[in-house]
């Protein structure tokens, strides 16, 4: 499990999610930012009490650090990923917070 109820490893994914979202911004991945900038505002709102850990959260963290890794390997094989897995991810991410927050 990725997060727990009692919020005890919010603090180190939030710190995760923010890491990997500055150094995709600063090498221009504008895709990997974008997941890892809504996977940060969804660990924030769990920090912040806004929403609660539920298995659903714990498998959009999961898919969305996969599909980061993902496409970190494509980047580097020279390989055009598919920007609409990549979309779908954040958006899915994105509804989750909107739906439980």
């Amino acid at each position: 499990m990725l997060a727990r109820p009692d919020g005890a490893r919010t603090d180190g994914f939030l710190i995760a999610c923010h890491t990997l979202k500055g150094m995709c911004a600063q090498m221009g991945y504008a895709r990997p930012h974008a997941i890892a900038h809504a996977m940060e505002d969804l660990c924030d709102a769990v920090k912040n009490g806004q929403i609660g850990v539920d298995q659903t959260l714990n498998e959009l963290l999961g898919e969305g650090f996969s599909t980061i890794a993902g496409i970190v390997t494509a980047i580097e094989q020279g390989v055009e990923g598919d920007a609409d897995a990549y979309t779908d991810v954040e958006a899915r991410i994105r509804a989750h917070l909107r739906v439980s927050g």
